[in-house]
């Protein structure tokens, strides 16, 4: 049995739930500009077995049912409104499917040119975090990933290590964060913020972070970016913890993950829901900025970092492969596309009425792929009441292929008030969920 990640809309932070030690946790994305961690399990065969646990939004973890039942799946189905991909080469024709989302610029403000401080603690750095903003300001993967939202090359402004010795066991909260910047800069040892200034702030193993916000560190998020002004001065920074080995270690992706994450968002949406973001439609269930859609998505470097895959308008709207870039030579794609079968709605969402009764919902999961390949499939609850989803298989875990259809029954419980969304992940992989790429389901109370 697995956990579940609870969404939060409340700005820009990567959330991780507290799943059990049983389940497989892979890291997987929500909304708002918050990384989630989204926690499966494998998909068991046979009528009401458990698979990946389904949470209500307010807890870190809680109790529900996937399931799959044995029944026969088809081999084809219409796929309604869709546009698809022409062959790919060697007379592979990839299965029609939805388009992915566009994510709009909102007219906000992007910072063309970064100048990076990177922020560490006297002897504890987990890896060469100077090295590493040296790197990536004037790497190839920024300049790749940034390019199409007006994000170019920086700089390494400076590395600043605090005065500060924070032992195993301290705590800090946001507020602290934020003095500690304010006052470092006022004093002269820290570079003072200019309108292009990204302050990442990397805490030591041991050390709790928490936020008003986004909750605590390692327990409720894994990472995040915000604004504040202070004096005069406008400050654009990022906080990343470093979470401890064992029950989460499986959840907390390396610091240059999470750094190269927060990053491209706090230079691509400064404050956070007014640059590049999402603010509605089904995408919005798996997050708001470029790095919350490609989350768990990694690229390793020619340097040796492993940073991750930043969404692209451009490679989106080919509809012919990962969105993610940068995308690798021969990488094959695959994922699926969702549409109720009989309630209201369209590509990846469903819109039922408010009822004192549980309301099932069919979706047709319509698999497609870039060239031959066979992948699983697990879902994992977002956000919303609690819900239970059946997946009909011929009996066993699915192994999906292009052009296969599955019936995906969704119910949601009686009582379940007008305007409220459910928010759910379908995650697929083709390698026990070591990496895995999202497709969106909405489920919309009116």
């Amino acid at each position: 049995m697995g956990g579940l990640c609870v969404r939060a809309a409340l700005g820009s932070a990567i959330l991780i739930s507290a799943c059990g030690t049983s389940g497989v946790i892979h890291p997987g994305s929500n909304t708002g500009g918050v990384l989630c961690a989204v926690c499966m399990g494998s998909l068991s065969a046979g009528s009401g077995s458990a698979g990946t646990t389904a949470g209500a939004g307010g807890s870190s973890s809680s109790s529900g049912s996937l399931s799959s039942s044995s029944s026969s799946s088809s081999s084809s189905g219409g796929l309604g409104a869709s546009s698809g991909a022409g062959s790919t080469g060697g007379g592979f024709t990839p299965a029609p499917h939805a388009p992915f989302a566009q994510i709009p610029g909102n007219q906000g403000q992007v910072i063309a040119a970064p100048q990076l401080v990177t922020v560490g603690f006297p002897g504890d750095e987990g890896y060469d975090l100077n090295g590493f903003g040296d790197w990536i300001m004037r790497s190839d993967w920024l300049e790749s990933v940034g390019a199409e939202y007006g994000v170019g090359l920086g700089g390494h402004l400076q590395h600043f290590v605090a005065d500060i010795a924070l032992g195993g066991g301290s705590t800090i909260d946001d507020v602290a964060v934020r003095a500690f910047l304010a006052v470092s800069a006022a004093d002269g040892g820290l570079s003072p913020p200019t309108g292009s200034t990204i302050y990442l702030v990397v805490f030591p193993a041991g050390v709790t972070v928490t936020s008003g916000s986004f909750g605590t560190s390692c327990q409720n998020f894994g990472g995040y970016h915000d604004r504040f002004s202070q004096d005069g001065r406008d400050f654009i920074y990022a906080v990343i913890p470093t979470c401890p080995a064992g029950r989460f270690a499986a959840i907390a992706p390396p610091a240059p993950v999470v750094a190269s994450h927060e990053l491209l968002e706090a230079a691509t949406d400064p404050s956070p829901g007014n640059g590049y973001s999402l603010s509605s439609g089904a995408w919005a269930v798996l997050g708001s900025e470029v790095g919350d859609l490609c989350e768990g998505v990694v690229f390793q470097s020619d340097a040796g970092y492993l940073v991750q895959r930043i969404w692209s308008n451009r490679l989106a709207a080919q509809a012919d492969g990962s969105p993610c870039a940068p995308r690798p030579p021969g990488e094959v794609y695959f994922n699926v596309t969702a549409i109720p079968t009989a309630a209201a709605g369209g590509q990846f969402y469903a819109t039922v009425s408010a009822s004192a009764q549980s309301q099932p919902i069919d979706f047709q999961l319509t698999a497609w792929s870039t060239a031959p390949v066979g992948f699983g499939l697990d879902l994992a609850q977002l956000g919303g009441p609690q819900i239970t989803a059946v997946l009909k298989t011929d009996g066993g875990p699915p192994v999906l292929h292009n052009g296969e259809v599955l019936t995906l029954t969704v119910t949601v419980p009686g009582g379940v008030g007008s305007g409220q969304d459910i928010g759910v992940a379908i995650v697929t992989s083709s390698d026990g969920f070591q990496t895995q790429n999202l497709a969106p389901l909405l489920i919309q109370v009116r």
